[in-house]
Order: C-alpha cells, then sequence, then structure tokens
C-alpha cells in the first residue's frame, strides 16, 4: 500500500522586590557565555545517556537481550550505552545492544520500580511489559528568559517526523533516511517563552551508530520505516526503535532515585489505528492506566532491589499541568519531560513562566503526544493551536505577567472555556514541522483535531545539555541562588492554579 508523504511549503505569589531587584540579576547572570570545552562535555553528556525505547519496535522483548545482564528489554525499562567513560572514534559495525539501567518491574537481583505490566492489552514477558515515555530525575537546568549561549534543548521524535527544511530532523526522518525516530537531536536554545519562529537542529545521538548519522550510537535498530495503520499483533509493528524518554548527564547515583516518569495512555495513536490505512491493532497500551494513574500524571519512585521495585506515586496531577480538562480522563497522554524539582516536599505548580527561579515552585516543561485532546486548542500564553511538538508548560492565567518579558498571558481557550498548557518553546523554534506553519505531513489519514490530512511532528522526549558545572555562569546563578531561594516545609500536596 502507498502511504504518501508530502511536505507543503508554508501576582506570582509576588514579592515586589524579589521581582525588581532578584529577577534581573539572575537574569543577567544565567545570560553569561559558557566558559570552557563545550564540545568535550557534549562528548560526556553523550555517553552519560539514559533513555527507553517504545514497546513497538523490535528491541523491546525477548528478541535482543540487553547488553549488561542478558535480560529481555521491556518498554518500561530505563537503558544506557553499554560503554561508559568519554567517547572516542567511532568503531566499525553497529554497536552494542543497550543495558538495562534500572530495570522496571525490578526483578534478578538488578535495581528497579513497581511498574505492572498492561497485560489487558496483550503485554507480557515476550514482547515488552509496558510503555514509560517520559523521563527525569528532577534535575533540570531552571530556564530563564535569556539562556546562555551553551544551553541546548536535546530531543527525539517519532518515526512520523519529517521537519522543518535544512534541518538534521529533515535529512534523517520520514522524507530521508528514515531513521530519526531512534536518534536524539540538539538546538540551541532561544529566549523563552519563544516566538513562532523557524530554527533549526542538529544530530546528537544516532540509533546504530552507522551513517548518514556518524555520531555516537546507542545499539537501536534502524531504519524506522513509518507504517499507517499496519500490525496483526501488540508487538511489534515498526521495523525499527523509537527512542522515546530520555536523560542525559545522569551518573550511578540516578540509579537509586528519585526517578520521575510518565507512563502511556490508553487511546491509539491516529496514525496507527485499526483499519485507518490497511488494518492493524492499539499501539498504545494504557500502561498508566494498569498502575492506578493517567498518560497526563508525572509520578515518582525511588528504585529497589526487592522483586518488586520501589513503590510508584503521583507527583503531579494531570489536571494541575492543564491536561484532561477537555475530553475526560486519561485523554491527553504526556510524551516528554524536562523537570527541576525544588526540594520541598510535594508538587508546587509554576503559575507564570520563570517563578522558579525563586525557589517557590517546580519547573516541570512537558509535551502531548498525537491523538491528545489538547491538540489543535489554543494555548494561555500566546492563544496559538497547540501542536505535538510544543514544549509546554503550567496554564498560565490570563493577563498574567511572565517575568522578564513584555508577554501578558492569553489565558483560556474560548471554545474549551478552560485555562490548557501554555506554549513554552514552539515546536518550530526545534525545527519541527508543524500544521500551523504550513510545513506537515500527510499519510492518507484525517487528523481529527483539523478534519484534513495534516501531520505535525511528534516531540518524543526532552532534556538539557549545558556546561560542565563550574564555568562562569553556572557559578554566578549557584551564588544568586543561595541569597535568594528560601527552602521551608510544605505540606504535601497540590496548590490550584491561579
Amino acid at each position: 500500500m502507498n502511504h504518501p508523504v508530502q511536505d507543503t511549503c508554508r501576582g506570582l505569589r509576588s514579592r515586589s522586590w524579589r521581582r525588581a531587584i532578584v529577577a534581573p540579576v539572575v537574569i543577567a547572570l544565567l545570560a553569561l557565555p559558557a566558559v570552557g570545552a563545550y564540545a568535550n562535555h557534549l562528548d560526556v553528556s553523550r555517553m552519560n545517556m539514559t533513555f527507553s525505547t517504545d514497546v513497538q519496535g523490535p528491541t523491546a522483548g525477548t528478541a535482543r537481550p540487553d547488553a549488561f545482564y542478558g535480560l529481555p528489554i521491556f518498554g518500561t525499562d530505563i537503558l544506557a550505552r553499554q560503554l561508559p567513560g568519554p567517547h572516542g572514534p567511532n568503531p566499525p559495525g553497529p554497536p552494542p545492544n543497550p543495558g538495562i539501567f534500572i530495570m522496571n518491574p525490578a526483578g534478578d537481583g538488578v535495581t528497579g520500580l513497581d511498574i505492572q505490566g498492561a497485560s489487558s492489552a496483550g503485554l507480557d514477558d515476550f514482547n515488552g511489559w509496558g510503555e514509560l515515555d517520559a523521563l527525569s530525575y528532577g534535575r533540570d537546568p531552571l530556564d530563564a528568559p535569556v539562556p546562555s549561549d551553551g544551553w541546548y534543548y536535546a530531543f527525539s521524535v517519532d518515526e512520523f517526523a519529517i521537519g522543518q527544511p535544512g534541518t538534521d530532523v529533515r535529512r534523517e526522518g520520514a522524507l530521508g533516511a528514515k531513521e530519526a525516530s531512534a536518534d536524539t537531536f540538539i538546538t540551541r536554545k532561544p529566549a523563552l517563552p519563544a516566538p513562532l519562529a523557524t530554527g533549526t537542529n542538529a544530530y546528537f545521538t544516532d540509533g546504530n551508530n552507522a551513517a548518514p548519522g556518524g555520531v555516537p550510537g546507542v545499539g537501536l535498530i534502524e531504519p524506522n520505516q513509518p507504517t499507517v495503520g499496519t500490525g496483526s499483533s501488540p508487538k511489534p509493528i515498526d521495523p525499527g526503535d523509537n527512542l522515546d524518554a530520555v536523560d542525559f548527564d545522569k551518573g550511578r547515583a540516578n540509579r537509586k532515585g528519585p526517578v520521575y516518569f510518565s507512563l502511556d495512555s490508553a487511546f491509539s495513536d491516529p496514525l496507527e489505528v485499526p483499519g485507518s490505512a490497511g488494518g492493524g491493532t492499539m499501539p498504545n497500551y494504557g500502561t498508566a492506566a494498569a498502575n492506578g494513574f493517567v498518560g497526563g500524571d508525572v509520578l515518582v519512585g525511588v528504585p529497589d532491589i526487592i522483586p518488586t521495585g520501589g513503590a510508584i506515586s503521583l507527583y503531579a496531577d494531570a489536571a494541575l499541568l492543564g491536561l484532561d480538562l477537555v475530553n475526560g480522563a486519561d485523554s491527553d497522554d504526556l510524551d516528554a519531560l524536562k523537570l527541576h524539582e525544588n526540594g520541598i516536599d510535594g508538587y508546587q505548580p509554576s503559575q507564570v513562566p520563570f517563578d522558579w527561579l525563586f525557589g517557590d515552585t517546580d519547573m516541570l516543561l512537558f509535551s502531548v503526544r498525537r491523538g491528545s485532546a489538547l491538540i489543535g486548542l489554543l494555548d494561555s500564553i500566546f492563544g496559538r493551536p497547540i501542536e505535538e511538538g510544543d514544549v509546554l508548560t503550567t496554564p498560565c492565567a490570563p493577563g498574567s505577567s511572565i517575568i522578564g518579558t513584555n508577554i501578558t498571558c492569553f489565558g483560556a481557550d474560548p471554545n474549551a472555556n478552560k485555562v490548557l498548557p501554555g506554549i513554552f518553546t514552539a515546536a518550530e523554534q526545534l525545527g519541527l514541522a508543524t500544521v500551523r506553519s504550513g510545513v506537515y505531513a500527510s499519510y492518507g489519514v484525517i487528523n481529527p483535531a483539523y478534519g484534513e490530512d495534516r501531520w505535525a511532528d511528534d516531540l518524543d522526549a526532552l532534556d538539557q545539555v549545558i556546561p560542565l558545572p563550574g564555568t562562569l555562569a553556572l557559578l554566578a546563578f549557584g551564588l544568586g541562588g543561595a541569597l535568594v531561594v528560601r527552602r521551608r516545609t510544605a505540606p504535601t500536596g497540590h496548590r490550584p492554579c491561579a
């Protein structure tokens, strides 16, 4: 069957002295250029990488044992490259299989979390168990309105991504080598929140270490030809792998937690719905529901070596992120995560971007996957349609002023009558294709969000890489933060968004 892919060109709880004095100082310090050998740090970041792979691909299940223990790789496992240490020249041939860094669920003496498999959807040990689709260790760098010159987003996309013209996502994606889903890419961070201008991206890690990428590989299988609505069993239905969660700069201590993550919703990807283009089966498994949560929740756990692993619990409720407000529970699936936990017990939602610089709120940035109810509705910052490639932040009340900028929040979507998440960094800034930019893909399937065959790129994982600690910028920020951040104990629970 022919599946055409076409590209069509086209009051913070405020203290006034903090705002007036501290915020400009912190913002200025964060804007200082990084000092030191940043290129070397990029190599360290590549090596110190943890990730997960989609259960639909060939690596999850019993077919490819992991490199550390010889165990089956599950879609809930957190993986790592086999060899630690600084990166050297790419050796000939493919890299070894990934190794299990945190095993989910735990077993065989390997540290892990107590994540239940989505057995009702037909997943088991043979075909991958379940699906973890977002990852953070809670210490991702704080964003400021003016980022340092050396700060980059690192991200991944799925097999349907085409990228903006001239980008490496375009070269590796569905219009090119069809290998983008196993890769990660970087883009220089724009001033934030980002205007809807088009940026670019570059290779960061490769799936199998082979051309055309030529950057370090992580042991995944490529290429991954887009498969629209095909497949006759829960897994595999994809010929290649999809890296769908990532965190760089990890260390051995991260195996002790805490680990923050999200599990997948049950609703289908519209491009892979049974019968949409040749039959098939539901490709999403409701792993969140199997564990008593929804796909828009951010969960937390401390890995343990007991047979079931460490218990998992709710960290950030989907509704506090502006999710599941339109079509009800489990209708939005959180698909990428960048989190800085402030050290106060529980989750303190941001009320307006950059209030996290004062330490009273947690910075939680995320995306939602294709098919989520939010797609096409208006965000609360710019009043623009939300797309799968956007980096989102918690809802921003109408008229709220964003710290360090001249932006006033748009507020509620008039049709949904809800204040939804805000676009923190538009997908175009990452060099991703969007319907609103006029650069989109067509696959012979109607997009329910638009009523037309127009599909945007899906941001599948998100992190940030920065210069090594000890640079001038980070030292300055640390000193500034020590003067202004006040730690206090707060009751566990959630504050409603303003």
